[in-house]
This record gives structure tokens, C-alpha cells and sequence, in this order.
């Protein structure tokens, strides 16, 4: 998340825009799935909110 800004590294967010109506928070998320082989490394973490990371476990990408 440091190296990310703390921000989604897909649509911007972090926690300076958040507010009461849009509760989202940080997550990390495995570019290669770990059930896959995915190490817990820094190449392969990059930092999504939870909707962005919700999308994309949703279409399977």
C-alpha cells in the first residue's frame, strides 16, 4: 500500500475522498492468483479499494 500511494491503482481512490455514503477501504490483491501459484510479493500485490478489487474477482481478471 505504501508504494501505491494508498491509493487504487485502478480507479484513484483513497481515503482523503472518503466519506459516510461511499464506504470503501484498501485492499490488496495478487496480480497472478495465489491458488495459482501467486507469490505474496511486491511485484505481484498492487493496492485496489474493495469495489475495484469486488469487479474484478467478479469478471475473473
Amino acid at each position: 500500500m505504501l508504494r501505491d500511494g494508498y491509493t487504487c491503482t485502478r480507479c484513484g481512490w483513497n481515503y482523503s475522498r472518503w466519506n459516510p455514503s461511499d464506504p470503501r477501504f484498501l485492499e490488496i490483491h495478487h496480480i497472478k492468483p495465489h491458488r495459482e501459484g501467486g507469490a505474496s510479493t511486491p511485484e505481484n500485490l498492487v493496492t485496489l479499494c474493495n469495489v475495484c478489487h469486488d469487479e474484478i474477482h467478479r469478471k475473473g481478471k
